[in-house]
């Protein structure tokens, strides 16, 4: 709220980040309780994508690609892999070696790779900064009903018609 009130505006936030369009004034940042850290220790962000929770992109002053995708490696990513994933591609990137806890029998596992999937959640479209769900045609929707129905109690009729439900 208090970024608000000195005209700052917010792009992005979580537990331990956040992305502002103006510098932060120096009070709001130290080591004390309560305050943020500069982690790009004064320099700034000249283009970043933020797609989502832990999924954000950007590039600094120095020209230098910081990359944070929950379950990839952190700035494991180039610029242009963030633009392919903020534009619906679907990035497979590999991990080496993980390290999994079964919390069934409370084993621990080592895998030597693992293959994970990034893709930017593209059920919202951002409109004028703001999200908005992607319109559902009702009217579609209810027509599939309607046919499902009709093929379910078909199958329903061939069912009982054959004594289908007592075949093993």
């Amino acid at each position: 709220m208090l970024l608000i009130k000195l005209g700052i505006k917010l792009y992005y936030t979580d537990t331990d980040s956040i992305f502002t369009d103006k510098e932060i004034p120096n009070y709001l940042i130290g080591n004390d309780l309560g305050q943020l850290k500069d982690e790009l220790n004064g320099e700034f962000i000249k283009k970043a994508y933020f797609l989502g929770i832990k999924k954000y992109g950007y590039v600094d002053s120095k020209n230098i690609t910081h990359s944070i995708f929950s379950g990839v490696e952190r700035n494991s990513l180039t610029w242009n892999e963030i633009e392919q994933i903020a534009n619906g591609f679907t990035l497979v990137k590999t991990s080496p070696i993980r390290f999994f806890k079964n919390f069934n029998n409370l084993n621990i596992s080592i895998k030597n790779q693992l293959k994970t999937s990034i893709v930017f959640n593209t059920r919202k479209k951002l409109l004028n900064n703001k999200y908005t769900p992607i319109k559902i045609n009702i009217k579609f929707l209810i027509k599939i009903n309607y046919y499902l129905k009709i093929i379910k109690n078909k199958i329903i009729y061939f069912i009982k018609k054959y004594n289908l439900n007592k075949i093993k």
